[in-house]
């Protein structure tokens, strides 16, 4: 759920997210004939996959991991640690064009998912913002839009602040990112996290 509510406002924006992180596959990992444990995996290098899991083993140990969205890997344990360890798969040139593709996909998805949600730009329900400016300059702004990132504002008069400025825009820390006369979009230091953004917001 996005705590948006029934009657939020919202205006699309085609502003870029942050780098998103590599989609973590779910599976089952069995190691020299043992039982079946669960397992997480995000994979970075086919040559060396980080598995997360309380299976038992040892470096060399054959091991098949049964991941979503991938099929079956097998192959040997190397690094060992406290969360799991590195298998080394045996891929043949087809199967791993294949893994690659289905990996690019699953990550490009997750990346637009993401994109759709930090780019969801709200109207709230509080508009009045002060906007504190460099030589303690402090002004009365209205709100136009806000995203988890960064905002628009509306200031009384036209600005020649410069873009990466530093401000405060209400008690929150930010940088200007664009200007257009009277009106100011800045991008948060620290943006909302999905379970507190929402209509009610105040900066």
């Amino acid at each position: 759920m996005s705590g948006l509510g029934d009657d939020a406002t919202v205006v699309r924006s085609t502003e870029n997210a942050a780098a998103i992180d590599l989609p973590i596959l779910l599976g089952r990992v069995m190691v020299e004939g043992g039982p079946e444990y669960p397992c997480r995996a995000q994979i970075d290098d086919l040559d060396a996959i980080a598995i997360q899991t309380q299976a038992p083993g040892r470096p060399r140990d054959v091991t098949v991991c049964y991941l979503d969205k991938i099929g079956a890997l097998l192959g040997r344990i190397g690094i060992t640690n406290a969360e799991g360890f590195t298998l080394h798969p045996t891929l043949s040139a087809e199967r791993r064009a294949r893994i690659t593709v289905r990996l690019a996909w699953h990550t490009s998805r997750a990346a637009w998912t993401a994109e759709q949600r930090a780019a969801l730009r709200i109207v709230p329900e509080y508009r009045d913002v002060i906007v504190s400016l460099p030589e303690e300059r402090s002004l009365q702004g209205l709100i136009l839009d806000v995203s988890r990132t960064g905002a628009k504002i509306q200031l009384p008069f036209a600005t020649t602040t410069a873009v990466g400025t530093s401000v405060t825009v209400g008690k929150r820390y930010a940088s200007v990112v664009r200007v257009e006369d009277a009106i100011i979009a800045v991008k948060f230091r620290l943006p909302f996290s999905e379970g507190t953004f929402n209509t009610s917001i105040r900066l």
